[in-house]
């Protein structure tokens, strides 16, 4: 069938468009599922064959298998794209998704803790080194607000202690730096102390015992156990403390533009979506606070 221009695009993902791994592979497998569908039930070996009606009929096979809007909208749209990236080199292809319309998805209001329910935090120097940098891994989340994949990769030397930012490669390869206090450099500065005297030498700012950076999963567990003895929440990861992050500055008076850079959005649409808690958190003070309420 057409795997190999599937490959080409993931290359192109990876190589041109410098998209991280997780990304290629979220593509990867929503392209070759739905090649799989065309090939099996269809029987269609090319991409010349696939039609618009075609494509419906594989909406409704999604829709069939109990697949959420938001996951089949997330397939159309890696179906648009590889389309597109085909038509770049071969002018005489059709796109069949024209005229597809993506299936519409309830507004999810993002997952924040509460300012007061976030635990405050400090270096207990009689405690292991493991549970130093694991409380310390949480406390650095909710104050850069960074992606689990920017954290996993970030070094040492991205720390300019004199202009008090970090330096972090984001989606893209796109580069910002976060602005930190005087007091977070001295934990900062404590952290590494501490961490060179009870762990080898690493490039990484939080690694293993070994010096190796720590795996996606791994920090994924580092969240949820430190959230579980603070939140009732369900969903706990480090992506709850990136919303934290901008949910809490936004709530004290952020500018919405400042909140994007930091958060490394690419637009502003992206960033809007927390503006949603803070209208809420002001409906609530208005109806607790307004005589007529």
């Amino acid at each position: 069938m057409f795997v190999s221009q599937i490959n080409d695009f993931l290359n192109y993902l990876s190589i041109e468009k410098r998209f991280s791994s997780a990304t290629v592979l979220a593509y990867q497998i929503d392209l070759h599922q739905c090649k799989d569908y065309f090939s099996s039930t269809l029987k269609i070996e090319s991409l010349t064959e696939i039609n618009s009606k075609q494509l419906r009929f594989w909406i409704a096979y999604l829709k069939e298998s109990c697949l959420s809007n938001s996951s089949i909208s997330r397939k159309i749209s890696a179906l648009r794209s590889f389309f597109k990236f085909v038509k770049q080199n071969n002018a005489d292809f059709k796109i069949p998704t024209k005229g597809i319309i993506i299936p519409k998805q309830k507004k999810r209001l993002p997952v924040f803790i509460d300012q007061t329910s976030f635990p405050e935090f400090s270096l207990e120097c009689e405690k292991s080194f493991e549970e130093i940098q694991e409380k310390f891994i949480l406390e650095f989340f909710y104050q850069t607000g960074i992606r689990r994949s920017e954290l996993i990769n970030l070094k040492v030397t991205a720390i300019d202690f004199n202009q008090l930012f970090v330096s972090v490669t984001g989606k893209g390869n796109k580069m910002r730096n976060i602005p930190i206090t005087n007091a977070f450099k001295n934990q900062l500065k404590e952290f590494l102390g501490i961490k060179n005297k009870n762990w080898n030498d690493s490039v990484y700012l939080f690694s293993d015992q070994i010096g190796n950076a720590f795996k996606a999963i791994k920090v994924y567990q580092i969240i949820k156990k430190q959230l579980a003895t603070t939140t009732t929440l369900n969903k706990k990861s480090p992506h709850v403390i990136r919303h934290t992050f901008a949910t809490h500055l936004l709530n004290n008076g952020a500018d919405i533009n400042v909140v994007k850079e930091l958060l490394g959005h690419s637009s502003l649409a992206a960033t809007q979506v927390y503006t949603h808690n803070t209208i809420e958190k002001l409906k609530k003070v208005y109806h607790q606070a307004h005589p007529r309420a």
